[in-house]
């Protein structure tokens, strides 16, 4: 009975390939060309109707989920031997199987070669294969685990976006390309934005009349009626470290002393450029001090999706405004305040937070964000003393 049903979803398969027109391997070697859009809508629509009918399912108790390993590094590679052959012979395994039980002669050599691989695949399975399925593995993990997000977010989410996408490209005919690639090169146009910060740590000594800065972009105290002309220069005290210990731990000390001296060098050179640094404290000499209060590191391996997958940079938009910022981006708070160098007295405190934006510039890197955060605050600084009243450096 197995067979028979086998026999049937089969033949009903290798039906709809034909009726979608996925068995012309012109077809597919113009999408692969970006001459031809057509197979590649057919198939996200496969992919998007999948996800969604699974889920359904899943909701129902009517389908079980078996996660495979991420196992980047071979699925990458697996995936780039796929792209190959499908250049190669215009066939993937589905519709080469179709057109060969159609009488189709260079599928069916086709299907030979599939099936060669595939002999070869188990022979260096153990040798080459393993290894590398170590590499990179994530484990059997989904994004809703890794980001914490729901599972129907990321449902509605893809499924919206993936939509938008395939209307666009299909009214855009032949500058689908460039619809496309429109939307991969815009998630993102700045390296990093502004975010609520989502605990304080108490290394400022109040919170609690801080409000929005007239930018919107950070909370803000300052002294009434603050002027900062009768200061000389600047001394910035090395940045703090107010990290949890589960933070500490995870990121690493060998790692945080690394993006300490980034942002202190950082501050310097901006500092440096435009007003005069001080030594010592005085009562001619602003004071800053700052720590660092939250660390996250981006996922290098899953930042990239937002720019290869055709409809996730719009997911990932979309992600971004439903659930406040994009998934797997790197993130950091700093606290700081600004002090009299002579008397002590407190003039301003500030907490900010920024996040990526999945900027190309920091495509596979895991600390990128932060540090684009350290050197936007440098120059934001810089820009804020100076309407503050600062005097230049001579």
């Amino acid at each position: 009975m197995d067979i028979v049903l086998g026999l049937a979803v089969g033949a009903a398969f290798g039906a709809a390939l034909f009726l979608a027109a996925l068995a012309d391997p012109d077809r597919i070697v113009g999408t692969l060309r970006f001459r031809d859009f057509h197979a590649m809508r057919v198939i996200a629509v496969f992919v998007l109707a999948g996800m969604a009918g699974t889920y359904l399912l899943s909701l129902a108790g009517l389908a079980h989920l078996g996660v495979k390993p991420a196992a980047l590094v071979s699925v990458f590679l697996g995936g780039c031997l796929v792209g190959a052959g499908l250049g190669l012979t215009g066939y993937c395994p589905g519709t080469g199987l179709a057109c060969a039980a159609a009488g189709r002669t260079d599928a069916l050599f086709g299907v030979l070669g599939m099936l060669a691989g595939g002999l070869l695949f188990i022979i260096l399975h153990p040798a080459v294969a393993a290894p590398l399925d170590r590499v990179m593995n994530l484990g059997k993990v989904t994004l809703p685990e890794v980001t914490g997000v729901p599972a129907a977010v990321f449902v509605v989410v893809f499924c919206g976006a993936g939509a938008a996408v395939l209307w666009l490209s299909r009214r855009a005919g032949r500058a689908a390309p460039v619809v496309l690639l429109f939307l991969l090169a815009g998630a993102g146009c700045a390296a990093t934005e502004d975010r609520p910060a989502t605990r304080y740590s108490g290394f400022l000594p109040d919170y609690a009349e801080m409000s929005p800065s007239a930018d919107g972009e950070f909370l803000v105290w300052s002294r009434p009626g603050l002027s900062l002309a009768k200061y000389r220069s600047i001394l910035l005290d090395p940045p703090e470290i107010w990290l949890t210990e589960e933070t500490r731990a995870e990121v690493g000390t060998a790692t945080i002393d690394n993006l300490i001296g980034y942002a202190e060098r950082s501050a310097r050179e901006a500092l440096g450029a435009r007003f005069a640094l001080a030594a010592a404290p005085g009562p001619d000499v602003l004071r800053l001090r700052w720590a660092l209060t939250e660390l996250r590191g981006a996922n290098p391996y899953l930042t990239p999706i937002a720019h290869v997958v055709p409809y996730a940079g719009l997911a990932n938009e979309a992600v971004n405004l439903i659930a406040g910022e994009r998934p797997f981006v790197g993130g950091i708070t700093v606290e700081a305040e600004v002090l009299d160098g002579g008397t002590g007295e407190r003039l301003i405190t500030a907490v900010d937070r920024r996040v990526g934006t999945n900027a190309v510039t920091n495509l596979a890197s895991t600390w990128g964000d932060v540090k684009d955060a350290f050197d936007y605050w440098a120059k934001s600084g810089v820009r804020r003393l100076d309407r503050a009243g600062l005097p230049p450096k001579p």
